[in-house]
């Protein structure tokens, strides 16, 4: 499993622009801007989007949040979390994937989750870094068109 941000992967696009949520605006669970979504974070070898990058005016920072824990709001162009806005500005910046970084994603997203032993693979044991949306489906289709030449 590769993770990187699509803005590094030049190989790697979107054929669908219609399918982009970058640009849009991440809304706490009260709806109150939080951010902008920048960039997204995909596993390369299941052309799967898993996190969002958000850039936060506030904290001059950017904090990546599971896929699984926003909701999208396409008539809007928005998502939003069920975390708190102070919750989100908490975060620190995630740069690389260690236990310690999951623990704090899934207290901060899933606090349901927070005690669960953490089991591996991303794709494989951690639900809540898959999305049930639709636009992030057609996103990954978008991905592995593009990646397997179609």
């Amino acid at each position: 499993m590769t993770i990187s941000r699509l803005a590094d992967l030049p190989e790697f696009t979107l054929c669908d622009r219609d399918g982009d949520i970058r640009g849009w605006k991440l809304l706490d669970r009260d709806n109150h801007k939080i951010g902008i979504i920048e960039d997204l974070i995909v596993d390369t070898e299941a052309c799967a989007v898993r996190e969002i990058v958000v850039y936060i005016d506030e904290t001059k920072k950017d904090v990546r949040i599971p896929i699984g824990a926003v909701t999208l709001d396409e008539v809007h162009q928005t998502t939003t979390t069920q975390a708190s806005h102070d919750e989100v500005l908490a975060m620190p910046e995630i740069k690389e994937w260690h236990s310690r970084e999951r623990t704090l994603l899934r207290a901060t997203f899933f606090p349901q989750l927070a005690d669960a032993p953490l089991l591996g693979e991303l794709e494989r044991d951690d639900e809540y870094f898959r999305s049930k949306e639709p636009r992030v489906g057609q996103m990954e289709h978008s991905l592995w068109s593009y990646r397997s030449g179609k």
